[in-house]
């Protein structure tokens, strides 16, 4: 087998409004760059570790709904290189941890053993599972979400032809075992169609489109430029990729050129066209149409057919639009996140990383319903949303893309991105206020401490910070989302240690800007 990532408390209080003393409103404030250190030892939140060094968490992170009842969201993390068992070396392994509140710390080993969650097991050796990471909606009608599993490197289809595994959700403690889920205990699998097509690698939900009032499933396939939208189901039969390229029980979306590198980034968004349908994000970083590897995302309507779709047919706004590069190795597309509505339309806006060598880090833009191609140039110039400069050269900004709820009062929700490589600090991650008009963002406003967000910087030694981030949701009662952010590569001396930290919103961030 083979195949590897190429990439991924201070006291809280109610809103409020701040002033002088004399009913004048104060003036926006900045906010200086934070170190994970420093959140932490003022009770920020916890810090989240591997169970054994080396097993590489915080590349893939997700949100499942409440399984345990407690009524908070928990927290996935995959350990794609972790051992599935003796004599399966990076096999991968998927904890579930329990959504808490507090700042204790949590050791993964923890987890395995039954408390504070449960951990999922790989199949077999050097399939990675945990690589691909999703939460999806009830399947089985018992009133619980369900787990997606991608093992990109699965040979059970064919030489690293990957699988996803659709795990049931529980509320005990007891690991489950993916080599029972491909046999129809506690789930089922679905194989990958061609040799080396890495289907799982990408992995998302949609909600349901083909009338049976169950959510999709969509599996990305980047080794063979592909994403396949499977219909969700409710019984433990396997579900073979090659039968869904063919129309039956879900539809294949196929590129606009070979090479693009398409099945990498997917994701799902709200109702653009009206057709109360939801859409399909997908990046395909190294489509050539505005220059060599510009890249460039794709907006597809949501349908109820088997028909496949050409994304080159998209291109031209037939079946939704294209978001094109820009500038030749722009990498547009190397991640895709929805985003709520910040221009006050009504529709969701789509964001899309680009870390490679252009003037942008990340893009905003506006949801649309028409069909009309969106050149990024345009994006930069204000027209149709807004740009995210590029960080410091070789930052790889935009590298991971997400979203999170309301942080700073200001209505809007908020951009998460990351910049791994920017070693000067230590691979941050960037909370980027949102806002309603064309004018940038700054990274560099952010890393100064005088605007635009917040920087948050690896803690010192750490060799690749800035992994996977999101928005979990509420854990601590304070009506607003905390944030998930993996450091998957550990420390520069001595044995890595990758880590994920939960980081509890401030008081202090309301009114910032």
């Amino acid at each position: 087998m083979t195949g590897s990532p190429e990439r991924h408390r201070h006291a809280h209080g109610h809103d409020h409004t701040h002033g002088h003393g004399h009913g004048e409103p104060e003036q926006p404030r900045a906010i200086a760059p934070l170190g994970l250190g420093e959140i932490l030892a003022g009770g920020g939140g916890f810090r989240i570790t591997e169970e054994i060094p080396g097993d590489r968490i915080g590349f893939s992170l997700a949100t499942s709904a409440d399984l345990n009842g407690d009524g908070r969201p928990e927290i996935l993390i995959g350990a794609f290189n972790a051992a599935a068992g003796p004599g399966a070396a990076e096999g991968g392994a998927v904890y579930v941890v329990w959504g808490r509140d507090g700042t204790a710390p949590l050791g993964l080993g923890e987890v395995a053993a039954g408390r504070g969650g449960f951990k999922i097991l790989g199949e077999a050796a050097g399939e990675q599972a945990g690589l691909g990471l999703a939460g999806i909606g009830d399947l089985n009608g018992d009133g619980r979400p369900e787990i997606l599993v991608g093992a990109g490197s699965n040979d059970r289809g064919g030489p690293d032809a990957g699988a996803v595994y659709v795990a049931w959700g529980k509320a005990d403690g007891a690991t489950l075992r993916l080599a029972d889920v491909a046999q129809g205990t506690g789930g089922y699998g679905i194989l990958g169609a061609n040799a080396r097509g890495l289907a799982g690698q990408g992995l998302a939900a949609i909600g349901d489109l083909n009338g049976d009032g169950l959510p999709e499933v969509v599996v990305g396939a980047p080794g063979e430029n592909a994403v396949y939208v499977v219909w969700g189901k409710a019984d433990g039969a396997t579900v073979h990729l090659p039968d869904v390229a063919a129309g039956h029980g879900g539809f294949r979306i196929l590129p606009e050129a070979p090479g693009d590198d398409l099945g990498r980034a997917i994701a799902s968004i709200g109702d653009l066209n009206g057709d109360r349908l939801p859409e399909l994000l997908v990046g395909a970083s190294r489509n050539d149409g505005g220059g060599s590897d510009a890249g460039a995302a794709y907006v597809v309507w949501g349908k109820a057919d088997g028909a496949a779709v050409r994304l080159a047919d998209v291109a031209q706004g037939i079946g939704g639009f294209k978001i094109q590069g820009s500038a030749a190795t722009a990498l547009v597309g190397a991640d895709v996140a929805p985003l709520g509505d910040l221009n006050g339309d009504g529709l969701p806006e789509v964001l899309v990383g680009a870390p490679g060598d252009a003037p942008e880090a990340a893009v905003v833009v506006w949801g649309k319903g028409d069909g009309a191609l969106v050149d990024v140039s345009a994006i930069l110039a204000g027209h149709g949303g807004y740009a995210i400069p590029e960080g410091p050269n070789g930052s790889l900004a935009g590298f991971s893309v997400g979203t999170a709820g309301d942080l700073n009062g200001d209505g809007l929700p908020e951009v998460l991105l990351s910049a791994p490589y920017d070693a000067a600090a230590n691979g941050p991650t960037y909370l980027v206020w949102g806002r309603p008009d064309g004018s940038p963002a700054e990274l560099a406003r952010i890393a100064a401490g005088t605007g635009d967000g917040i920087q948050f910087v690896g803690e010192p030694g750490q060799a690749f910070s800035g992994g996977a981030a999101i928005g979990i949701g509420d854990l601590d009662g304070d009506g607003r989302d905390e944030l998930l952010l993996g450091e998957p590569a550990g420390s520069t001396d001595g044995p890595a240690v990758s880590a994920v930290y939960v980081l509890h919103s401030q008081a202090d961030w309301i009114g910032a800007a």
